[in-house]
């Protein structure tokens, strides 16, 4: 199986660092993924995939097999913004080839991920290499808006094909890794802060009762929190962490004292730490009249669904021991000869949900270094996209034994 699969990266090389190219030419932002949904639709049925669906939501599924144990890979199909186009050197969406690396918006988060994913399932049908496994590749959409929205809401609805009961029995995450195998990361919380004062003129300030004064006493115990190390800690995870990130006021004019000011945290989560234990520690440390609430969202997909949920997401970490991260190793070195590493995330997955709050074994493998992820100089290594692809494609078998 291993000198087949090497034989055909090799043949196929070229057709795969196409494909990427052509996903990051195709503008995704969150809530507007449909071109590139329609792309990897057309491809996962090209490729022989035995079924292919776009859900309510707008994700793409494609499977492979009926087998027993239930194998899913999950991708994004979503992009940030690019910000200033002046700081990008090549074209953001044209998939700048150069020297052996790709660039542009997503070329690491995550449409390399994504590319490898897709076109492992092609190798596994020109390989014949389905076994007592259920496969589903899963494109999602508005992970950057809230990871593990769309994939938790398809999983509880029931609209994964081979698995609409529900039953999956693990989870590989294609987020960039370089080439790590990520058992886990931190969670985190969005926190809303929010002050009520009384304006009046601003000649007369001490009319009123300015909002903003209320509000600066927390901007000041919160850098107090994140400097002395005040939060939780896991061996593995390690701290907890928290940052003030923005803050606006309301007020009729510039020279009216405002009536209100709210703020934002964000709250990064170790082992042993929940959203509500995060607000109750805020609400003993600052206390003064502010009031505290977890920031929620809610997006309209491309397909009109609205994906409705709070910026909560717990921690998460995959056993040492675990059969998944074993099947992940053995793949590494029969594929590489050598020992993978393994180590966690420092950014936030879906595996919020498929771990964190489903409790489904998740493991992470991704071409990519995490660094470049939302930069103007975002970029993959061909060699890495490669390397994944084949991982991808190997995986199962060696998952279901």
């Amino acid at each position: 199986m291993i000198k087949k699969l090497e034989e055909l990266a090799g043949q196929e090389r070229e057709e795969l660092i196409r494909f990427l190219r052509r996903l990051i030419s195709l503008k995704s932002y969150s809530c507007h993924e449909e071109k590139v949904a329609e792309f990897v639709e057309k491809t996962m049925t090209a490729a022989g995939y035995d079924e292919v669906i776009v859900d309510q939501i707008g994700n793409v599924f494609g499977r492979i097999g009926t087998g027993k144990n239930r194998i899913l890979y999950d991708a994004h199909m979503d992009t940030v913004g690019i910000g200033d186009p002046a700081s990008w050197e090549f074209d953001p969406f044209q998939g700048k080839r150069k020297d052996g690396v790709i660039y542009g918006r997503g070329a690491v988060d995550m449409k390399s991920g994504l590319a490898a994913i897709v076109w492992a399932g092609r190798w596994i049908k020109m390989l014949g290499l389905e076994g007592d496994y259920t496969l589903v590749v899963a494109a999602v959409v508005q992970e950057e808006e809230g990871e593990g929205a769309s994939i938790g809401e398809a999983h509880r609805q029931g609209f994964i094909p081979g698995m609409e009961d529900g039953r999956i029995d693990a989870v590989l995450l294609a987020e960039p890794s370089n080439l790590e195998l990520k058992r886990g990361q931190r969670g985190r919380v969005e926190i809303r802060l929010s002050a009520q004062g009384r304006s009046c003129h601003g000649s007369m300030p001490e009319k009123g009762d300015n909002a903003l004064y209320r509000l600066a006493p927390a901007i000041i115990k919160v850098k107090e929190m994140e400097d002395k190390k005040q939060l939780g800690f896991d061996p593995v995870l390690g701290h907890g962490s928290i940052a003030f990130t923005r803050c606006i006021s309301s007020s009729g004019s510039l020279n009216t004292i405002p009536d209100s000011a709210t703020g934002w945290i964000d709250r990064r989560l170790t082992l042993g730490e929940t959203p509500g234990s995060a607000i109750e520690e805020l609400e003993k440390k600052i206390g003064g009249g502010i009031k505290f609430e977890v920031e929620h969202t809610d997006q309209e997909s491309y397909r009109g669904y609205h994906l409705k949920m709070p910026k909560a997401f717990r921690p998460w970490l995959l056993d040492e021991d675990s059969r998944l991260l074993r099947a992940g190793k053995k793949t590494y070195e029969q594929l590489f000869g050598r020992e993978g590493t393994v180590s966690t995330w420092v950014f936030s997955t879906d595996g919020v949900y498929t771990s964190g709050a489903a409790g489904i074994p998740t493991l992470g493998f991704g071409p990519g270094v995490e660094k470049y992820a939302h930069t103007s100089d975002e970029q993959v290594e061909e060699e890495q996209l490669i390397r994944a692809a084949k991982f991808y494609a190997a995986f199962p078998m060696f998952y279901a034994g």
